[in-house]
């Protein structure tokens, strides 16, 4: 057996090096290395969920970003349909244009809002004129000037409306 010379409260005091104090400190380092271990684990899994949540949030985003340049050509279309032009031959092939484009963009999570009668929501829509009528319109919208699209959670476009109020 050796002798270990440990210090307390200032006073020497010596311990003998027995195989049932050495296995004491070993199991004692080794439950501190598992420690050290799981905690490490448990911070690398939660740095990889926060690293694919932050990649799927991006992505998200660089989705919506090209989604709301790609909107005013879908505006252009509906316009373009809604005119009073229906003589045009190529009128049909616009329609299938635009019903697809229409179809991809429900499809990747875009969905639009705003429609005449609902309430009027300063959080989604952006009122563009305010038209005097009756009561039963305060506060409604009365027209859509431009459509509002919400993309997975995010509004990418605010409804411009036309609000009616009392008189």
């Amino acid at each position: 057996m050796t002798k270990v010379d440990i210090e307390f409260d200032n006073s020497n005091k010596t311990v003998e090096n027995t195989p049932s104090n050495n296995s004491n400190h070993q199991n004692s380092e080794r439950s501190e290395y598992l420690e050290l271990l799981q905690r490490t684990k448990a911070e690398f899994d939660n740095f990889k969920k926060r690293t694919e949540k932050e990649k799927l949030e991006l992505s998200e985003f660089v989705e919506g970003n090209l989604i709301s340049k790609i909107l005013p050509v879908l505006d252009d279309f509906e316009r373009m349909l809604q005119s009073e032009i229906q003589d045009m031959p190529q009128l049909e092939g616009c329609r299938l244009i635009y019903k697809n484009l229409n179809s991809i963009f429900t499809a990747l999570g875009l969905n639009e809002f705003g429609k005449i009668g609902d309430s009027f929501d300063p959080n989604m829509h952006e009122a563009i004129a305010v038209k005097k009528g009756e009561d039963e319109f305060d506060n409604k919208i009365m027209s859509i000037i431009e459509k509002g699209y919400i993309f997975k959670n995010r509004i990418l476009r605010y409804a411009k409306v036309e609000v009616g109020a009392a008189q």
